[in-house]
């Protein structure tokens, strides 16, 4: 069965070690909402790419999300968690994968080498780099985890991404509904018009924005997890929203960090029974 969409919040507090990153630019910039504040490593080398994240105490993991990172098409990636701070018991290893592995697909000329091979996944959205997106099959305990980059042919000579985030998720018993929802672009195109009718622009980056709402969850879960999401979040913080989990192919496109930019009441419409709406806006 398709897997229902997740939601993370509240991102955990970490301390971010090991590897070779710039003073100016250091691992703790990973660790802001700003995206102008940037992490970026002093080389390509494996141990210059790597850092560990230690939340201090075990923390439920489910998700990991690294935002604007300018990985390489043969960039690959490994997390491994760790049920201590000191990495002694190792509980999860994702083992190498590449972050743009090849894909095939019909529309592919059979003369070509790709129809064999299979293409080298694109990312065709030039005003954003790719996000890292790394779901585990079931929330783990952890408290720590060691994070690879595998980039050493990278053309700018470093690696650099500005936000790590791991947080508390919840996955709702129910999918949201087909009814309502919606996925846009936010334009903010600044347009002039002289006074003989000439429009000039300048163009911004449009904000991505997802809309979504659940009209069936138990009370129990509306009262609890729906209940803290609403609270904690408001209009200001940082959400993680992960539409289709299940779909490789569009993970990288509509999972984005967002703030709450509609939340909806909290409605009882049934007896037992609870609806709760959203809408998420990219933050830039």
């Amino acid at each position: 069965m398709p897997q229902n969409i997740i939601l993370c919040y509240r991102p955990y507090a970490a301390t971010l070690t090991q590897g070779s990153w710039h003073t100016a630019l250091p691992l703790t910039n990973a660790l802001t909402a700003d995206t102008a504040e940037v992490a970026r490593s002093t080389n390509t080398a494996l141990a210059s790419t790597r850092f560990k994240a230690d939340f201090g105490v075990q923390r439920s993991v489910r998700a990991f999300f690294i935002r604007g990172a300018n990985a390489s098409l043969t960039a690959k990636l490994r997390l491994r968690g760790f049920a201590d701070s000191a990495m002694t018991i190792e509980l999860h290893d994702s083992a190498w994968f590449s972050l743009f592995p090849s894909v095939w697909s019909l529309s592919i000329p059979w003369e070509s080498p790709d129809f064999w091979m299979g293409a080298q996944e694109e990312w065709l959205d030039e005003e954003r780099r790719a996000p890292i997106v790394y779901l585990l099959p079931s929330s783990l305990m952890t408290a720590a985890w060691l994070v690879e980059f595998d980039d050493t042919g990278n053309p700018d000579g470093f690696i650099q991404f500005d936000r790590f985030y791991v947080g508390e998720c919840w996955q709702p018993s129910l999918n949201y509904t087909y009814s309502g929802n919606g996925f846009s672009f936010l334009d903010q195109t600044d347009v002039e018009t002289s006074v003989n009718g000439v429009e000039s622009f300048r163009r911004k980056i449009a904000p991505k924005s997802f809309r979504f709402g659940f009209d069936y969850l138990s009370e129990a879960e509306g009262w609890t997890t729906g209940y803290d999401l609403n609270r904690w979040a408001g209009s200001d913080r940082e959400v993680l929203v992960i539409p289709d989990p299940d779909d490789a192919t569009t993970i990288k496109t509509r999972s984005f960090i967002g703030r709450l930019s509609r939340m909806d009441a909290l409605a009882q419409v049934a007896c037992g029974y609870m609806a709760a709406g959203y809408e998420i806006k990219e933050m830039l």
